[in-house]
């Protein structure tokens, strides 16, 4: 495949030279057998270097140190070398497949509309169904003017093969403009919040849904951020503006037809 540039790419492109080639493969083996020895060959030298006498103690605690330290640095080097091909096109992946951090999205939200065009508001909310149920994201466009209007923008991650590898993931797509009940709602909870900082909801569950929530407020030029486990709400959370937020959002997305 020719050289180019990750976003001229198609998804199925960006998956094809995402797949692990033969040799990567191998060097991941090589890795997982070696980087073991390197350990251990590094404990060997610790050992040695000691002052002769020292107790059993000293030489157990040093070499365990060693050898953990050493084993990870190796493993985590070979892993490195096997990915470095991919790394720049798994990059690409992330981002369209919604798992990008959002102030990537955010500073693509502002170059993409001219000042009198632009939305109001953006929301922004992802969430992961763990342990592996997948990823959504969803981005809303609120305009005030010069019409009173708003539009979805869905992205649903599948695992394929039962392993969270964005190379091997399935991206489906969907995007509409928002009914009225829907764009007064989300108007009316944005609004509502006004200069409140959304925050973190606390929860005691392990898994479930996280959530991470973003509203970028044009006028104020002020963004907002939040999170939460929807999953696993305390009952006083309820009607916090980041479980409120996500809730809405995630229903307006969920109400479009994906492809």
């Amino acid at each position: 495949m020719p050289r180019t540039r990750p976003r001229a790419m198609s998804d199925d492109d960006l998956r094809a030279i995402c797949a692990p080639r033969r040799w990567e493969t191998r060097l991941e083996q090589i890795g997982s057998f070696v980087a073991p020895v390197i350990a251990i060959l590094a404990v060997v030298g610790v050992v040695r270097s000691l002052r002769p006498g020292t107790e059993v103690v000293g030489l157990v605690v040093a070499g365990g140190f060693t050898f953990i330290v050493t084993l990870i640095a190796a493993a985590t080097g070979f892993l490195a070398l096997a990915g470095l091909r991919r790394r720049r096109f798994r990059v690409e992946l992330d981002r369209r497949y919604g798992r990008a951090a959002h102030a990537t999205y955010l500073e693509e939200d502002r170059a993409a509309f001219p000042a009198d065009r632009a939305p109001a508001y953006t929301l922004l909310v992802s969430a992961r169904a763990l342990p592996h149920g997948g990823h959504h994201w969803v981005r809303v466009h609120l305009w005030n003017a010069p019409e009173p209007r708003g539009h979805v923008e869905v992205r649903v991650v599948r695992w394929t093969d039962g392993s969270p590898d964005i190379g091997t993931a399935e991206l489906i797509r969907g995007e509409a403009e928002l009914g009225e009940t829907t764009r007064s709602e989300l108007l009316t909870l944005v609004t509502a919040l006004g200069a409140a900082t959304f925050g973190e909801v606390g929860t005691s569950v392990r898994d479930g849904m996280p959530c991470t929530v973003t509203v970028l407020d044009r006028a104020a030029d002020r963004v907002e951020e939040g999170s939460c486990n929807l999953a696993g709400v305390p009952d006083a959370a309820r009607n916090h503006p980041s479980v409120q937020l996500a809730q809405a959002v995630l229903r307006a997305g969920s109400a479009v037809p994906h492809k």
